[in-house]
């Protein structure tokens, strides 16, 4: 059994958004109501934990629940929002501000989009050869991607384990997201993105933890193109 270990406020953060999609999943596919507070809880946290990647995500679920709630409505509800922000110079700046600090992390990085995994990630691709690239990495060994054994991505750490198996696995998640959308539940297509959207700076699922999630939607994905499960 994998232990779960909070390190970091990354991981708290991913732990905050996988527990919103999850929520958001079964109240779906039980036909219950959504509701908004979740979501706002979750960006509310992500927030506060100063993570880039948690804060797009979260806002993404944010934005995805508000839009399939109120669906045609959502239109007269951003119309609103940006009426009002443009009659409000104040309200802009003070977003503005948020913005800029959340995205230098009150003056830690120098921009939103200053980040050392990129050159970990360019590292990792520049170390694969054909026998890694179809059996992955040696676990016997310790590897070296500028100066951190931690890809900081999920997909990457999956390769790093599984080889080739992992593009298998990449291939049937996008599959089954365009069967998804086709079948009209892009609302549970959606939720995957976020989840994948957040793991994809940080070595939190295809690790043992969590994981149930994403398995999840791919075997409701499944068994909905089978014709076995009919959404109520």
């Amino acid at each position: 059994m994998a232990q779960l270990v909070i390190y970091s406020e990354n991981i708290a953060n991913f732990i905050v958004i996988a527990l919103g999609v999850a929520l958001y999943y079964v109240r779906y596919i039980n036909g219950q109501k959504l509701i908004l507070n979740p979501a706002i809880l979750v960006l509310l946290i992500s927030s506060l934990t100063l993570g880039r990647t948690a804060i797009v995500a979260s806002l993404l679920l944010l934005g995805i629940v508000i839009y399939f709630k109120y669906k045609w409505n959502f239109k007269y509800f951003l119309l609103l929002i940006l009426i009002f922000m443009f009659y409000s110079d104040r309200v802009i700046n003070s977003i503005l501000t948020i913005i800029q600090n959340l995205g230098s992390k009150f003056g830690e990085r120098t921009s939103f989009a200053e980040d050392v995994r990129y050159t970990i990630w360019a590292d990792y691709m520049e170390k694969i050869d054909l026998t890694r690239l179809l059996l992955g990495f040696n676990e016997a060994e310790t590897h070296y991607f500028m100066g951190f054994t931690n890809p900081h991505n999920s997909f990457l750490s999956g390769h790093y384990t599984l080889g080739f198996f992992m593009i298998v696995i990449i291939m049937l998640i996008i599959y089954i997201l365009i069967k998804l959308s086709i079948y009209r539940h892009s609302f549970i297509a959606l939720l995957l993105v976020v989840l994948l959207v957040r793991s994809s700076t940080d070595m939190v699922i295809f690790t043992g933890n969590f994981d149930f999630i994403y398995i999840s939607i791919l075997l409701y994905g499944y068994f909905l193109m089978k014709g076995e499960l009919k959404l109520e």
